[in-house]
């Protein structure tokens, strides 16, 4: 399962193209909102505990694409204004968040922080 990192310089064009081309591939596409790395540390500011298993299961599904996208540091994260909260598909309202994209470019479900179990992730890539 190819993992698509994108960096969060600039959100509004490297999103929308990442998506744009996934959603050209063959099968199922999520997307998992994170928090950025600390450029000190290079650690997110919010690591959460079941990061790999959350890729581990996605990986495990064929043909299956991961895009990986940073939510800003903390204080940009927090701006009412952050690209992701105010995105019109996505509504972000927590850090983590996954979700996935019917071909039609729309979000078919998402999953979000607290809700983040190995039981509901198991649901959610069925």
């Amino acid at each position: 399962m190819p993992v698509i990192k994108i960096a969060d310089t600039d959100p509004a064009s490297a999103f929308p193209a990442a998506l744009e081309s996934a959603l050209h591939e063959q099968g199922r596409v999520f997307v998992q909102l994170i928090g950025s790395p600390d450029p000190a540390t290079n650690e997110s500011w919010f690591v959460h505990p079941l990061d790999p298993w959350i890729k581990k299961a996605i990986a495990t599904l064929p043909d299956a694409i991961l895009l990986e996208t940073h939510a800003g540091d903390k204080p940009t994260w927090k701006s009412a204004t952050n690209y992701y909260r105010v995105h019109l598909l996505l509504q972000a309202t927590s850090v983590p968040t996954i979700y996935e994209f019917g071909k039609d470019g729309k979000v078919i479900k998402k999953l979000v922080d607290p809700e983040i179990t190995e039981e509901s992730l198991a649901v959610f890539i069925q």
